[in-house]
């Protein structure tokens, strides 16, 4: 069986600094050794591992980067739950699971540019038919006293623009409630992560401050591995901040072209800001998203302007398509709020003895 598998393995080709195991009926294998002791060696071969008793085996050379090569190993025993210790069994079940949430967060956020520019698209269009409606409804008007082909084609002009107002209306809105879902995949990512290296530095082997029994320290090795590759999928960034009152206040660059002074308020579900702001971005109608109730710190509850922003940047951190209301009234402390419509595309805190918000995101 040995020599039929090394044979079929001889045709296809060498993965990138592999390990090569001979055996000594003259065959080669490639792939990398996960295991290797006195009875047995464990060959991933990249579909599968094969198991090789070691009375079969003549010599085993590893590959040259052997620092990589160590590295790759540690990853495909980790992977496979191979050398789990008893005591981490529970650590290693929730990095599975956080896993799983990676490659979630990671599919969502490549879906995430595409629905992104669905909705620049279908928002124009809508925009654009809605600014041909009246127009059209004005012609429908000035063709009653017409005859009947020229007042049935204006009829049906105005029914055309308003079926495919509705269209574009129900696809932005499936595609507004999609990328909400996608931004949930991410923001569940992001916390699941920062718990786990939290729980990492109370465990005292992961730390270093217990020492680690050399049958358990694969398993530690590869788990830091993976820690480092996860904290690559992170993009971070800090702005200053500054008390006013009993509140913080962060500069902001609105749609790249408005700076803005935004009171931080995870209590307010949406970027609010004031008439000034507004005017200064001169946003087109294609922007706006209706009216809809808010309330005040001070418990009032205004009706307001909800317009949908291209962009809101703090910290060097950006959130495209973000949704705002304007303020009828200013707030002499700030421009406005910086809310939940911005705020959950981040992972964030506040770090109060720097005067600094962090925040950190998927890249």
């Amino acid at each position: 069986m040995i020599l039929s598998l090394a044979c079929l393995l001889a045709l296809l080709p060498s993965p990138a600094g592999a390990d090569t195991v001979f055996l000594k009926n003259g065959n080669k294998m490639e792939g990398l050794v996960v295991r290797e002791d006195g009875r047995e060696v464990e060959l991933d071969i990249g579909y599968g591992t094969v198991t090789l008793p070691r009375g079969d085996v003549r010599r085993v050379v590893r590959a040259p980067d052997g620092k990589k090569g160590e590295q790759e190993r540690r990853r495909r025993a980790f992977d496979a739950g191979r050398s789990v210790p008893a005591p981490a069994r529970a650590l290693q079940r929730r990095f599975q699971e956080l896993q799983a949430r990676r490659e979630a967060a990671l599919d969502a956020k490549s879906r995430k540019a595409d629905l992104e520019a669905e909705q620049e698209r279908l928002s124009s269009e809508l925009a654009s038919l809605k600014s041909r409606y009246g127009p059209a409804k004005e012609e429908l008007q000035a063709k009653r006293g017409a005859g009947p082909d020229a007042y049935n084609a204006a009829v049906q002009g105005l029914n055309d623009i308003a079926t495919s107002a509705e269209a574009a209306r129900i696809k932005l809105e499936r595609s507004r409630k999609e990328l909400e879902s996608s931004g949930k995949d991410i923001q569940e990512y992001l916390a699941a992560f920062e718990e786990l290296k939290e729980a990492l530095a109370k465990d005292d082997r992961y730390s270093g401050r217990t020492e680690v029994p050399q049958d358990e320290r694969e398993f530690y090795e590869g788990l830091k591995d993976m820690v480092r590759e996860m904290d690559r999928d992170f993009s971070a960034g800090e702005a200053s901040s500054e008390k006013r009152g009993p509140h913080v206040v962060v500069k902001a660059s609105i749609n790249g072209k408005v700076r803005a002074s935004l009171l931080v308020d995870t209590g307010a579900t949406i970027v609010t800001l004031s008439r000034r702001v507004f005017e200064k971005l001169e946003l087109g109608p294609e922007a706006q998203r209706g009216e809809a109730e808010v309330t005040l710190a001070d418990g009032r509850k205004l009706k307001a302007l909800v317009v949908v922003l291209d962009s809101v940047e703090v910290g060097g951190m950006r959130a495209r398509r973000v949704e705002a209301a304007v303020l009828p009234e200013s707030d002499p402390q700030a421009d406005g709020l910086l809310g939940m419509s911005f705020l959950k595309h981040f992972s964030f805190r506040l770090d109060t003895e720097r005067n600094r918000l962090i925040l950190k995101a998927v890249r």
